[in-house]
């Protein structure tokens, strides 16, 4: 036991000190400090605290690899061509007889020797016209056990990934497929079926929240091929297949209540669905509906679609002048007593500004009723030519009508594609899906429709409906993320910029405001924190902070 005790000393706020600090004993820091200081958090108020720890939920999953069926049994105890599921051919079903009740063995697959499983995917499964239950098992000593729990069977297209937990494999040599719980005579049909092992490598993963109500949230490892799915209690729960590789999968992440969505430039946006059940996943592609046309200006496209109108006349006999208001602008007075009615309307709307010469008019009036037809073909008149409005100038009892025969389209291809790339983010946004940062246009803003996140036909007109926003830069600029805070933030690789618009609208264009010239870095995530954006910066070596100044008003 010493002589003396040492010198107490109560506050460690200087951590650990250098080797030549650690001499320094005249130095205020001396008397703060540490010599080695290891695990521990130094605190300014006195003593130091433990460092935080996370805590093990489970263990990462090696790369899945197929098994190959070459040598095993396979059987379809309840009917059906066995060879239909495991020929990679998705039009090819395999059918069950009618059954009901169960369970029922839809197939068997016996390997020569006990393997080492670890998922089972069954694709696109479904009933005829009821409900069940679909489960995957294998043969143990004590009878047969489930893999990975029963899942929903339905009169609809599903797919599952039936999974051991990660770094546990299943060995066993007999497996089979049951359909239980079919509440009236049914046919089950699925169209593939494949056998995963756990491979010897890794791929980089990425982990994603998924925060799905105020009492349920999962921590979802997205990596090549596959996704696991962690509760915030319980640990692993369930795996679902992906088509993604490593880097694809360390896309851009958006999600809200049961939906989240994966974006990587290089793939389709891909939704990963909670079917209120924490081991039914269903994931796909996200179901994008009219994805609007755009000119990249490197083909010789041919499509465009001439808007064609019919204009009907009554009681427009004798010298009746009437006027056509076409795309807002007015024609000059038109005389249908004097000349061809047809070359008449034709000269008048060929002399507004914004109509090329080359429509054609066909038409005729006689005793003060007829018709006549206008296309707007021509070079220069493609796309949705719009007749606001006719004006009768001097008849009380004449009129002219007009109505809409064919939309006009403009020509062009698919904004998104995968041969010019999809959106590299996206965000849900005043009941509205925004997407951005597509290669093949970096720099534009396709939003859907109000309350319809995936209707993206912009042929539609109301103050709701999809549109397409470029936002007006002079530099190749890509956008890499939207952040909602107080406002609408949106990150590019070579700026900051908010959207001052309070209401996002098809009617009113979106204005992009800069506020910084930092650039963020892709594929680095941004963390929204108490209004503010983090964001890695373009050369992904400094953490920025982007947040609104209520006095500048930037």
């Amino acid at each position: 036991m010493a002589g003396q005790p040492g010198r107490e000393q109560a506050s460690f706020a200087s951590g650990e000190l250098g080797d030549l600090l650690a001499e320094r004993k005249n130095l205020k820091y001396y008397r703060s400090g540490l010599k080695r200081a290891e695990n521990l958090l130094a605190t300014p108020q006195g003593p130091c605290a433990q460092r935080p720890y996370t805590r093990l939920i489970g263990r990462r999953r090696p790369v899945l690899v197929p098994i190959s069926l070459a040598g095993a049994t396979l059987a379809s105890p309840s009917g059906g061509t066995v060879g239909n599921a495991l020929d990679g051919n998705t039009a090819t079903l395999l059918t069950t007889s009618a059954i009901i009740g169960g369970p029922h063995v839809v197939m068997s697959v016996t390997f020569p020797a006990p393997l080492a499983v670890a998922a089972v995917d069954v694709n696109r499964y479904r009933l005829s016209n009821g409900t069940g239950t679909l489960d995957v098992q294998y043969s143990t000593p004590g009878g047969w056990v489930s893999l990975n729990g029963a899942r929903k069977l339905l009169a609809a297209n599903r797919s599952r990934r039936f999974c051991a937990p990660p770094a546990q494999p299943v060995t066993a040599s007999a497996w089979r497929i049951v359909a239980s719980g079919l509440a009236v005579t049914d046919m089950v049909s699925i169209a593939e079926v494949a056998f995963l092992a756990e491979g010897t490598s890794f791929a980089s993963a990425r982990l994603r929240s998924f925060a799905f109500s105020r009492d349920v949230a999962y921590d979802l490892v997205l990596t090549a091929g596959h996704g696991d799915v962690y509760a915030a209690t319980g640990g692993w729960l369930a795996g679902f297949a992906l088509p993604h590789t490593a880097e694809e999968a360390r896309g851009r992440w958006r999600q809200r209540l049961n939906t989240g969505l994966l974006f990587s430039g290089t793939r389709v946006p891909w939704r990963i669905f909670r079917e209120n059940d924490d081991r039914e996943w269903e994931c796909g592609a996200v179901p994008l509906k009219k994805i609007p046309r755009y000119d990249f200006g490197d083909v010789e496209y041919g499509n465009a679609v001439a808007a064609v109108w019919q204009l009907a006349f009554i009681n427009a006999a004798g010298a009746t002048l009437f006027t056509i208001t076409v795309d807002g602008e007015e024609t000059g007075t038109i005389n249908p007593s004097v000349g061809s009615i047809s070359t008449n309307i034709k000269t008048a709307i060929e002399a507004l500004e914004g109509i090329e010469p080359g429509i054609t008019v066909s038409g005729a009036v006689a005793g003060g009723f007829g018709a006549a037809t206008i296309t707007f073909n021509g070079e220069g008149n493609e796309g949705p030519v719009t007749i606001n409005s006719t004006r009768v100038l001097n008849v009380a009892d004449a009129a002219v009508s007009w109505s809409r025969i064919t939309r006009g389209e403009f020509g062009g291809e698919d904004i998104f594609s995968d041969a010019r790339g999809w959106p590299r983010c996206g965000i849900f946004y005043q009941q509205r899906l925004m997407m951005a940062g597509a290669p093949g246009v970096p720099n534009a803003i396709v939003a859907s429709e109000t309350g319809d996140f995936y209707q993206l036909n912009t042929a539609l007109v109301p103050a709701t409906a999809p549109f397409v926003a470029p936002v007006d830069t002079d530099e190749d600029e890509a956008i890499e993320e939207f952040i909602a805070a107080r406002s609408l933030m949106m990150l590019t690789s070579r700026g900051e910029y908010w959207i001052s618009n309070t209401a996002i609208s098809k009617d009113q264009p979106l204005n992009p405001i800069r506020a910084s010239s930092n650039g963020c870095a892709r594929g680095v995530p941004v963390v929204e924190n108490e209004g503010a954006a983090v964001f890695a910066d373009r050369s992904a070596s400094v953490l920025c902070e982007f947040r609104y100044n209520e006095v500048d008003q930037t």
